[in-house]
């Protein structure tokens, strides 16, 4: 992902079910990332129920490469919350936007 600090590499999970896209909310501060929007505290809901907060919206360019090794760069908004295990959730919009070949 390109970031105010340079390019980072991080770990993401695409998840066709997800409406939005998530980043972990710990690093917009680690990378200078500047938020878009304050949303003032929303919260979204899991399938089973538990619900997520989200704490700001950010504007970023994602860089990933499909199964193909094809390699794609996409501006997306991404959404801030607190969850372990990926650093970002690429969901139906970044699905939607990069088609990719997923194995």
């Amino acid at each position: 992902m390109e970031t105010p600090s340079g390019i980072v590499k991080l770990t993401a999970l695409v998840d066709s079910g997800a409406e939005i896209n998530l980043i972990n909310q710990v690093l917009y501060k680690q990378y200078g990332i500047q938020p878009v929007l304050d949303l003032d505290l929303l919260r979204a809901k899991f399938l089973d129920d538990n619900k997520l907060t989200l704490y700001v919206a950010y504007r970023a360019r994602v860089t990933t490469s499909d199964a193909s090794d094809v390699i794609l760069g996409i501006e997306q908004v991404l959404y801030g919350a607190v969850f372990v295990g990926y650093n970002l959730v690429l969901g139906y919009p970044w699905l939607e936007a990069a088609n990719p070949l997923v194995n």
